[in-house]
């Protein structure tokens, strides 16, 4: 009898043993929540510590919000001098973004001295727009040296396509040496394409000299083509040796496939 009196007291000091540690257990992942900010965390289960340690862990975490510039700063949480220095960060991070012509940019937030060089590189930047012939670019912007600067950089920008033989060449924008020049390269581009037989050849731009040679590229093609059967071939273009030389190559073809 004494003997099971004895293993029940043992079993309960057991019980209770183990409660006590599942207690302390949820009590510390609890704290942790706490000091995390979760919304897991019950303030009720907290000792008077530990609230005072959860509640320094909040202001920190508050703090540091504010400093970053994050949507969870309450600025009403901080003391004088944490907000001068997370107003002094929003400052700096938003003169940062004016600079860069961000949409957060908030001009009213800048002194006179910011306000100025935000003006400053906002000028600059347009320049650059302007100087490389950019849809936006804003004239009214530039001084007068400024535009003359970047009309020469238009001039130079339009003779070089003209010379590359692009869509966006203006020839009316050309000096008249430019213009020779342009024609001169204009013509030899022309003359290659027809004579490879590309489909942005205008052999009527063709001086009579150079249209006869490319008259004969493209007959020596097209008898290329049909000596192979290859699509493309015109027979009204072959002359009777032609169509000879032609007939018999493939009756030889054919002789050699009957084998």
């Amino acid at each position: 009898m004494r003997v099971k009196i004895l293993f029940i007291l043992l079993a309960v000091v057991s019980a209770r043993g183990q409660s006590g540690e599942k207690q302390k257990r949820e009590q510390a992942i609890n704290l942790d929540n706490c000091l995390k900010g979760l919304s897991s965390c019950d303030i009720s289960a907290l000792s008077t510590a530990n609230l005072a340690e959860v509640a320094a862990a909040s202001k920190k975490r508050n703090l540091e919000h504010c400093m970053e510039g994050r949507p969870m700063c309450d600025p009403t949480r901080l003391t004088k001098p944490e907000a001068a220095a997370a107003g002094a960060g929003f400052n700096k991070r938003n003169l940062e973004r004016c600079r860069e012509s961000s949409a957060s940019c908030d001009p009213l937030r800048l002194s006179s001295t910011d306000l100025a060089a935000v003006e400053t590189a906002s000028k600059k930047r347009n320049l650059t727009r302007c100087l490389g012939g950019s849809a936006t670019c804003n004239p009214l912007l530039l001084t007068k040296e400024e535009a003359a600067q970047v009309n020469a950089a238009a001039s130079q920008r339009n003779r070089q396509n003209c010379l590359d033989g692009l869509q966006n060449c203006n020839p009316t924008m050309l000096a008249k040496e430019d213009a020779a020049r342009v024609r001169t390269l204009f013509m030899k581009r022309m003359f290659d394409n027809c004579m490879n037989g590309l489909y942005s050849c205008d052999p009527l731009q063709l001086p009579s000299v150079e249209a006869t040679e490319v008259a004969a590229a493209s007959r020596r093609r097209n008898m290329d083509r049909c000596m192979k059967g290859m699509q493309g071939c015109d027979p009204s273009l072959l002359t009777a040796p032609e169509v000879a030389a032609i007939t018999n190559a493939h009756r030889l073809r054919r002789a050699k496939g009957a084998r």
